[in-house]
């Protein structure tokens, strides 16, 4: 706690030097433990290093959105299959091990990112049972599409009924076999990548991410998400150097960080997530875009204010949904108020500012009267849609 003038006390967790985060935390623990030579000391502070790594990812898992259903039971599946048993009945053609599925926290992630980037097309190298990929899959919109490349079609056979159980199966496709192979074909289809998540053998992350990256495979504004990119935390270790997996991460991060074609940004999430981001452009406006802004950007509504007549129905209402989610505050105008309110708390669910207003917009003074009411609440109208010309003398006033 803070004394009342705000100067820090010895044991606040702002004073000076005291760990932040989790990790700095566990590390001023550790050297305590380094730095003493009472058993008991050692292992009082080993006790409180050990709570908090063993709490991390519980507690991470335990503050964000489960997955749906039926992820959480092909996260079960993959976590109970008898993987010793699927190799030595020559099902699978390596070694597999429960480990290798991506699990709740990580699928959401990705789940997070397909929406968080509008994707529609995404790349999986590596699928493994298809959690992510189901992840994924159920944020892409009904024309979206996961391309999963995997090398064992056994996991095809596990993963395809939960796929259609969660009802997305038409929007992933699994190519068995060479991802290298894959990725070829793919190329010459001319499909292109919203998101690439690389997830299959280390070794050949640097191979599959050239390809993407120099067949411009990656769409404009697209990412590659690299998983395993801190290996067990051997990329920066002594003990990693012995590590065929280790070097190959090692050197594939070295290689993309001096990419001067992208901006990576390393997290430090579950065995290493990094983020691989095409570079913007510099240039001319047509290079960069006007004001630096992207085209899909330029459409944005942001701090605009839309006014739709006849909004509580039929190519209003649909009028409002699209402006608002182009990001305008939208005023619903209906002779029906009813039927505007609808509108209005529909809107209001998607996180769209809107308000109600109930009147005929034959009349010009009902007009010029709900102009000026929603003018006082955003003060001016930027745009508006739909039959507003009948009145003839709205007041817009156009950016």
């Amino acid at each position: 706690m803070a004394t009342a003038n705000g100067t820090p006390k010895a044991n606040d967790i702002h004073a000076s030097g005291q760990p932040d985060t989790p990790v700095e935390v566990i590390t001023a623990l550790l050297q305590s433990a380094l730095a003493t030579e009472n058993v008991a000391d050692v292992k009082k502070q080993l006790q409180k290093a050990y709570d908090v790594v063993a709490g991390l990812d519980p507690y991470l898992e335990a503050v964000s959105t489960p997955p749906s259903t039926v992820c959480q039971d092909l996260i079960h599946l993959s976590m109970k299959h008898d993987w010793d048993q699927a190799y030595e009945q020559k099902k699978t053609q390596f070694h597999q091990k429960k480990e290798c599925c991506a699990g709740a926290l990580e699928g959401s992630f990705l789940k997070s990112l397909v929406r968080l980037t509008g994707a529609k097309t995404v790349l999986e190298v590596g699928m493994f049972t298809g959690t992510s990929s189901l992840s994924m899959a159920e944020a892409l919109p009904s024309d979206g599409k996961v391309y999963c490349l995997e090398i064992e079609p056994y996991m095809l056979e596990l993963a395809q009924p939960k796929f259609e159980a969660a009802g997305v199966a038409d929007r992933i496709e699994v190519l068995v076999g060479s991802a290298t192979d894959s990725i070829e074909k793919l190329l010459k289809q001319g499909v292109q990548f919203d998101i690439a998540f690389l997830d299959a053998d280390k070794t050949g992350y640097l191979g599959y991410y050239k390809q993407l990256m120099d067949n411009q495979l990656i769409s404009s504004g697209g990412i590659v998400v690299v998983d395993n990119a801190l290996m067990k935390g051997r990329v920066y270790t002594p003990d990693g150097s012995s590590d065929k997996m280790a070097m190959a991460i090692k050197e594939f991060n070295e290689y993309v960080i001096k990419d001067e074609r992208v901006e990576v940004i390393a997290l430090p999430f579950r065995d290493g997530v990094n983020i691989v981001q095409r570079r913007r452009p510099t240039g001319d406006d047509v290079m960069t875009g006007l004001n630096h802004n992207l085209i899909t950007q330029r459409f944005k509504l942001n701090n605009k204010v839309a006014l739709i007549t006849g909004a509580g129905q039929g190519i209003g209402r649909a009028f409002a949904h699209a402006l608002g989610e182009a990001g305008a505050s939208v005023a619903i105008v209906d002779i029906n108020f009813k039927k505007a309110q609808a509108v209005t708390e529909e809107l209001r669910s998607k996180g769209i500012r809107s308000i109600a207003v109930g009147t005929d917009v034959t009349k010009k003074a009902d007009c010029k009267k709900y102009a000026l009411v929603i003018c006082n609440l955003h003060t001016s109208i930027c745009l508006d849609c739909n039959w507003c010309h009948l009145c003839g003398d709205i007041l817009v006033c156009l950016p």
